[in-house]
Protein backbone atom coordinates (compact mmCIF):
# COMPACT_ATOMS: atom_id res chain seq x y z
CA UNK A 1 0.00 0.00 0.00
CA UNK A 2 1.13 3.86 -0.93
CA UNK A 3 1.73 6.34 1.54
CA UNK A 4 -1.08 7.97 -0.06
CA UNK A 5 -3.30 5.40 0.12
CA UNK A 6 -2.26 4.43 3.65
CA UNK A 7 -3.30 7.83 4.49
CA UNK A 8 -6.66 7.70 2.85
CA UNK A 9 -7.63 4.45 4.67
CA UNK A 10 -6.68 6.41 8.07
CA UNK A 11 -8.93 8.66 6.79
CA UNK A 12 -12.03 6.78 5.97
CA UNK A 13 -11.57 4.64 9.91
CA UNK A 14 -11.31 8.05 11.50
CA UNK A 15 -14.60 9.60 9.76
CA UNK A 16 -16.17 6.04 10.55
CA UNK A 17 -14.97 6.40 14.45
CA UNK A 18 -16.35 10.01 14.23
CA UNK A 19 -19.68 9.03 12.23
CA UNK A 20 -20.29 6.39 15.25
CA UNK A 21 -19.44 8.34 18.09
CA UNK A 22 -21.13 11.81 16.76
CA UNK A 23 -24.63 9.55 16.15
CA UNK A 24 -23.96 7.95 19.72
CA UNK A 25 -24.37 11.40 21.16
CA UNK A 26 -27.04 12.27 19.23
CA UNK A 27 -29.07 9.43 20.03
CA UNK A 28 -28.63 9.62 23.93
CA UNK A 29 -31.30 10.93 25.82
CA UNK A 30 -31.12 14.56 27.11
CA UNK A 31 -31.56 14.76 30.87
CA UNK A 32 -33.28 17.61 32.59
CA UNK A 33 -33.55 17.90 36.55
CA UNK A 34 -36.95 19.85 37.90
CA UNK A 35 -37.87 20.39 41.67
CA UNK A 36 -41.21 19.67 41.65
CA UNK A 37 -41.78 19.88 45.56
CA UNK A 38 -40.54 21.34 48.65
CA UNK A 39 -41.04 19.95 51.84
CA UNK A 40 -39.90 20.71 55.38
CA UNK A 41 -37.08 18.78 54.83
CA UNK A 42 -36.07 19.94 51.45
CA UNK A 43 -36.90 19.93 47.65
CA UNK A 44 -37.66 16.80 46.25
CA UNK A 45 -36.72 16.40 42.66
CA UNK A 46 -37.80 14.63 39.53
CA UNK A 47 -35.20 13.58 36.13
CA UNK A 48 -36.93 13.52 32.72
CA UNK A 49 -35.27 11.81 29.79
CA UNK A 50 -36.01 13.00 26.56
CA UNK A 51 -36.02 10.85 23.57
CA UNK A 52 -33.72 12.22 20.84
CA UNK A 53 -36.27 12.61 18.47
CA UNK A 54 -38.83 15.19 19.11
CA UNK A 55 -42.69 14.32 18.45
CA UNK A 56 -46.16 16.06 19.79
CA UNK A 57 -47.47 14.12 22.35
CA UNK A 58 -45.94 11.27 22.93
CA UNK A 59 -46.06 8.85 25.88
CA UNK A 60 -44.95 9.23 29.33
CA UNK A 61 -43.69 6.96 31.71
CA UNK A 62 -43.23 7.40 35.39
CA UNK A 63 -40.43 5.25 37.74
CA UNK A 64 -40.85 4.97 41.62
CA UNK A 65 -37.51 3.60 43.03
CA UNK A 66 -37.68 1.18 45.76
CA UNK A 67 -36.39 0.98 49.20
CA UNK A 68 -38.70 -0.53 51.28
CA UNK A 69 -39.85 3.52 52.24
CA UNK A 70 -36.36 3.90 54.50
CA UNK A 71 -33.80 4.26 51.58
CA UNK A 72 -33.03 4.67 47.60
CA UNK A 73 -32.84 6.75 45.08
CA UNK A 74 -34.47 7.69 42.16
CA UNK A 75 -31.43 6.63 39.99
CA UNK A 76 -31.82 2.95 40.61
CA UNK A 77 -34.43 3.27 37.55
CA UNK A 78 -32.52 5.34 35.42
CA UNK A 79 -31.47 1.80 32.79
CA UNK A 80 -35.10 1.50 32.58
CA UNK A 81 -35.66 5.15 31.36
CA UNK A 82 -32.90 5.05 29.03
CA UNK A 83 -34.23 2.32 27.70
CA UNK A 84 -37.65 3.65 26.94
CA UNK A 85 -36.76 7.31 26.35
CA UNK A 86 -34.74 5.60 23.28
CA UNK A 87 -37.89 4.30 21.83
CA UNK A 88 -39.57 7.04 21.83
CA UNK A 89 -40.66 7.92 25.14
CA UNK A 90 -40.61 10.60 27.73
CA UNK A 91 -39.32 8.75 30.78
CA UNK A 92 -38.49 10.44 34.44
CA UNK A 93 -37.46 9.14 37.72
CA UNK A 94 -38.48 10.91 40.80
CA UNK A 95 -37.26 11.21 44.11
CA UNK A 96 -39.64 10.93 47.20
CA UNK A 97 -39.08 11.10 50.80
CA UNK A 98 -37.44 8.32 52.95
CA UNK A 99 -37.15 7.32 56.32
CA UNK A 100 -33.21 6.85 56.99
CA UNK A 101 -33.05 10.85 55.06
CA UNK A 102 -36.01 12.46 55.87
CA UNK A 103 -37.38 11.00 59.07
CA UNK A 104 -40.71 9.90 56.71
CA UNK A 105 -43.39 7.39 56.88
CA UNK A 106 -44.80 5.42 54.18
CA UNK A 107 -47.61 7.58 53.93
CA UNK A 108 -45.57 10.57 53.45
CA UNK A 109 -43.88 8.83 50.59
CA UNK A 110 -46.97 8.48 49.02
CA UNK A 111 -47.99 11.64 49.13
CA UNK A 112 -44.83 13.23 47.46
CA UNK A 113 -45.77 10.22 44.80
CA UNK A 114 -48.90 11.60 44.13
CA UNK A 115 -47.75 15.45 43.98
CA UNK A 116 -44.91 14.30 41.65
CA UNK A 117 -47.54 12.18 39.06
CA UNK A 118 -49.65 15.64 39.14
CA UNK A 119 -46.76 17.83 38.50
CA UNK A 120 -46.41 16.03 35.82
CA UNK A 121 -49.64 15.93 34.14
CA UNK A 122 -50.31 18.84 34.75
CA UNK A 123 -47.24 20.10 32.43
CA UNK A 124 -48.22 17.90 29.53
CA UNK A 125 -48.14 20.78 27.06
CA UNK A 126 -44.38 21.87 28.52
CA UNK A 127 -42.92 18.10 28.10
CA UNK A 128 -44.87 17.57 24.43
CA UNK A 129 -46.21 14.24 26.48
CA UNK A 130 -50.28 13.13 26.37
CA UNK A 131 -51.66 13.16 29.44
CA UNK A 132 -53.62 10.11 28.57
CA UNK A 133 -50.82 8.36 28.02
CA UNK A 134 -48.66 8.12 30.87
CA UNK A 135 -47.62 4.67 32.17
CA UNK A 136 -46.75 4.62 36.04
CA UNK A 137 -44.44 2.00 37.19
CA UNK A 138 -41.86 1.17 40.54
CA UNK A 139 -40.43 -1.64 42.01
CA UNK A 140 -40.72 -3.51 45.93
CA UNK A 141 -41.85 -0.04 48.15
CA UNK A 142 -42.12 1.94 44.62
CA UNK A 143 -44.39 -1.17 43.50
CA UNK A 144 -46.36 -0.01 46.59
CA UNK A 145 -47.24 3.58 45.99
CA UNK A 146 -47.65 2.86 42.31
CA UNK A 147 -50.45 0.49 43.24
CA UNK A 148 -51.47 2.90 45.78
CA UNK A 149 -51.97 5.62 43.77
CA UNK A 150 -53.77 3.85 41.10
CA UNK A 151 -56.46 2.02 43.79
CA UNK A 152 -56.79 4.94 45.82
CA UNK A 153 -55.97 3.01 49.13
CA UNK A 154 -58.48 4.95 50.94
CA UNK A 155 -58.11 8.59 49.06
CA UNK A 156 -59.38 8.92 45.12
CA UNK A 157 -57.76 6.89 42.94
CA UNK A 158 -55.86 9.06 39.75
CA UNK A 159 -57.99 10.92 37.92
CA UNK A 160 -57.14 10.07 35.05
CA UNK A 161 -56.03 6.74 35.54
CA UNK A 162 -52.55 5.93 34.07
CA UNK A 163 -52.69 4.34 31.00
CA UNK A 164 -51.06 1.09 32.35
CA UNK A 165 -49.34 0.23 35.34
CA UNK A 166 -45.95 -1.75 35.81
CA UNK A 167 -45.19 -3.04 39.17
CA UNK A 168 -41.85 -4.79 39.75
CA UNK A 169 -41.97 -7.21 42.73
CA UNK A 170 -44.60 -4.84 44.61
CA UNK A 171 -45.21 -4.55 48.19
CA UNK A 172 -49.32 -5.20 47.90
CA UNK A 173 -50.44 -6.43 51.45
CA UNK A 174 -49.27 -4.31 54.43
CA UNK A 175 -51.63 -6.09 57.12
CA UNK A 176 -49.51 -9.49 56.41
CA UNK A 177 -46.34 -8.36 56.20
CA UNK A 178 -43.77 -9.95 58.12
CA UNK A 179 -39.75 -9.85 58.75
CA UNK A 180 -39.72 -14.34 57.05
CA UNK A 181 -40.89 -12.55 53.90
CA UNK A 182 -38.19 -10.28 53.72
CA UNK A 183 -38.94 -7.56 55.17
CA UNK A 184 -36.10 -5.65 56.93
CA UNK A 185 -36.03 -4.33 60.93
CA UNK A 186 -36.47 -0.67 59.68
CA UNK A 187 -39.43 -1.91 57.16
CA UNK A 188 -41.27 -3.69 59.47
CA UNK A 189 -40.54 -0.45 62.10
CA UNK A 190 -42.49 1.72 59.66
CA UNK A 191 -45.28 -1.06 59.39
CA UNK A 192 -45.89 -1.08 62.96
CA UNK A 193 -46.10 2.09 63.70
CA UNK A 194 -49.52 2.27 61.77
CA UNK A 195 -52.68 1.50 63.03
CA UNK A 196 -54.20 -1.49 62.09
CA UNK A 197 -56.58 1.22 59.91
CA UNK A 198 -53.45 2.39 58.27
CA UNK A 199 -52.24 -1.08 57.34
CA UNK A 200 -55.37 -2.46 55.75
CA UNK A 201 -56.08 1.24 54.11
CA UNK A 202 -52.56 1.44 52.65
CA UNK A 203 -52.87 -2.40 51.18
CA UNK A 204 -53.33 -2.03 47.21
CA UNK A 205 -54.63 -5.82 47.40
CA UNK A 206 -57.49 -5.25 50.07
CA UNK A 207 -58.48 -1.72 49.22
CA UNK A 208 -60.59 -1.30 51.78
CA UNK A 209 -63.65 0.93 51.45
CA UNK A 210 -64.75 -1.20 47.92
CA UNK A 211 -67.21 -4.05 49.56
CA UNK A 212 -70.59 -3.02 48.79
CA UNK A 213 -72.10 -1.79 52.47
CA UNK A 214 -68.76 -0.55 53.88
CA UNK A 215 -69.41 3.08 55.13
CA UNK A 216 -66.03 4.25 56.57
CA UNK A 217 -66.06 7.81 55.06
CA UNK A 218 -62.87 7.79 52.78
CA UNK A 219 -62.94 7.53 49.62
CA UNK A 220 -63.83 4.31 47.59
CA UNK A 221 -60.97 2.30 46.53
CA UNK A 222 -60.55 -0.49 44.30
CA UNK A 223 -58.48 -3.60 44.72
CA UNK A 224 -55.37 -3.98 42.23
CA UNK A 225 -57.35 -7.31 40.47
CA UNK A 226 -60.45 -5.35 40.01
CA UNK A 227 -58.40 -1.58 38.02
CA UNK A 228 -59.49 -1.21 34.58
CA UNK A 229 -56.34 -0.47 33.47
CA UNK A 230 -53.87 -3.02 32.34
CA UNK A 231 -51.36 -4.06 34.44
CA UNK A 232 -48.02 -5.97 35.09
CA UNK A 233 -46.60 -7.61 37.86
CA UNK A 234 -42.87 -9.32 37.58
CA UNK A 235 -41.15 -11.00 39.78
CA UNK A 236 -38.63 -13.38 41.07
CA UNK A 237 -39.90 -16.84 41.61
CA UNK A 238 -37.81 -17.33 44.74
CA UNK A 239 -39.33 -13.63 46.08
CA UNK A 240 -40.81 -14.34 49.24
CA UNK A 241 -43.37 -11.84 47.83
CA UNK A 242 -43.82 -14.10 45.16
CA UNK A 243 -45.09 -16.85 47.25
CA UNK A 244 -47.33 -14.18 49.10
CA UNK A 245 -48.73 -13.16 45.94
CA UNK A 246 -49.60 -16.89 44.90
CA UNK A 247 -51.86 -17.32 47.88
CA UNK A 248 -54.10 -14.81 46.57
CA UNK A 249 -53.81 -14.20 43.14
CA UNK A 250 -55.43 -12.00 40.68
CA UNK A 251 -58.32 -14.40 38.95
CA UNK A 252 -60.75 -13.35 36.92
CA UNK A 253 -61.69 -10.55 38.40
CA UNK A 254 -62.04 -6.83 36.84
CA UNK A 255 -63.03 -6.38 33.61
CA UNK A 256 -62.12 -9.19 30.86
CA UNK A 257 -60.79 -7.06 28.32
CA UNK A 258 -58.19 -5.33 29.88
CA UNK A 259 -54.61 -7.53 30.37
CA UNK A 260 -53.59 -8.44 33.46
CA UNK A 261 -49.83 -10.21 33.37
CA UNK A 262 -47.98 -11.81 35.53
CA UNK A 263 -44.29 -12.22 34.54
CA UNK A 264 -41.83 -14.73 36.21
CA UNK A 265 -38.22 -15.47 36.26
CA UNK A 266 -36.84 -18.63 37.29
CA UNK A 267 -34.40 -19.01 40.11
CA UNK A 268 -33.99 -15.34 41.17
CA UNK A 269 -35.29 -13.08 43.87
CA UNK A 270 -36.44 -9.51 44.55
CA UNK A 271 -34.85 -6.96 43.02
CA UNK A 272 -33.23 -9.36 40.15
CA UNK A 273 -34.29 -7.01 37.55
CA UNK A 274 -31.49 -4.50 38.74
CA UNK A 275 -28.41 -6.77 37.31
CA UNK A 276 -28.26 -7.66 33.61
CA UNK A 277 -29.01 -9.78 31.66
CA UNK A 278 -32.73 -9.11 33.26
CA UNK A 279 -32.64 -5.53 33.03
CA UNK A 280 -32.98 -6.03 29.27
CA UNK A 281 -34.92 -8.72 29.85
CA UNK A 282 -37.82 -7.32 31.89
CA UNK A 283 -37.59 -3.89 29.56
CA UNK A 284 -38.42 -5.76 26.81
CA UNK A 285 -41.12 -7.82 28.46
CA UNK A 286 -42.53 -4.50 29.38
CA UNK A 287 -42.50 -2.79 26.09
CA UNK A 288 -44.16 -5.96 24.51
CA UNK A 289 -46.93 -5.76 27.14
CA UNK A 290 -47.65 -1.91 26.42
CA UNK A 291 -47.87 -2.38 22.65
CA UNK A 292 -50.17 -4.75 22.89
CA UNK A 293 -52.08 -3.13 25.27
CA UNK A 294 -52.40 -0.63 23.27
CA UNK A 295 -49.62 1.68 23.90
CA UNK A 296 -47.43 2.21 20.40
CA UNK A 297 -43.98 0.82 20.27
CA UNK A 298 -42.82 -0.21 17.63
CA UNK A 299 -39.62 -1.20 17.87
CA UNK A 300 -41.22 -3.69 20.92
CA UNK A 301 -40.36 -7.74 20.14
CA UNK A 302 -43.66 -10.01 20.03
CA UNK A 303 -43.70 -11.85 23.13
CA UNK A 304 -45.99 -13.06 25.30
CA UNK A 305 -45.86 -10.98 28.66
CA UNK A 306 -48.93 -12.64 30.21
CA UNK A 307 -48.05 -15.40 32.57
CA UNK A 308 -44.71 -15.93 31.18
CA UNK A 309 -42.04 -17.69 33.06
CA UNK A 310 -38.57 -16.12 31.83
CA UNK A 311 -35.53 -18.39 32.17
Amino acid sequence: MTKLGFSLALLILFCLALGTVLYAIKARPVTKLFVYKTTPSGALYLEALYPAQQAPERPAILFLFGGGWVTGHRQQFLPQARFFASRGWLSVVADYRVASRHGSTPQDALADARDAWAWLQSRAGQFDIDPRQMVLAGGSSGGHLAACMASGCGTAPLSPPPRALVLYNPVLDLVAARPQDGFSTGEMDLIRQMTAEERERLSPWRAPGHAPGHHSGRAASQPLCELPIPRLLIYGDQDPLYRHYLTQPCGDAGEPQVPLGVATWEGVGHGFFNEPPYTRQTNELIADFLQRSGRLNPQAPQRDAANANRP
